[in-house]
């Protein structure tokens, strides 16, 4: 069994990467932190949470996104 030390990244994958920005910040009440190249992350403590332009997810995941699959993806620190 690996033992999880914590959860290091969260990353949604959005449509809209200004309008999903928006919420996080403006109704979430998540705190800002850095925009680059169709991403958009936030201050969340020890775990990084990030946007993610959908038309980009696939230089991360190594393949085209398709409607009703992977919404985004969790990443544990082992």
């Amino acid at each position: 069994m690996v033992a999880v030390e914590n959860v290091g990244y969260v990353i949604l994958y959005v449509r809209d990467l200004e309008a999903s920005a928006a919420f996080y910040r403006h109704v979430v009440g998540l705190p800002f932190k850095l925009r680059d190249a169709g991403y958009a992350e936030f201050v969340t403590g020890e775990t990084r949470f990030g946007l993610l332009e959908r038309s980009r997810a696939s230089d991360l995941i190594r393949r085209e996104p398709t409607e009703g699959g992977p919404a985004g993806e969790v990443l544990f620190l082992v």
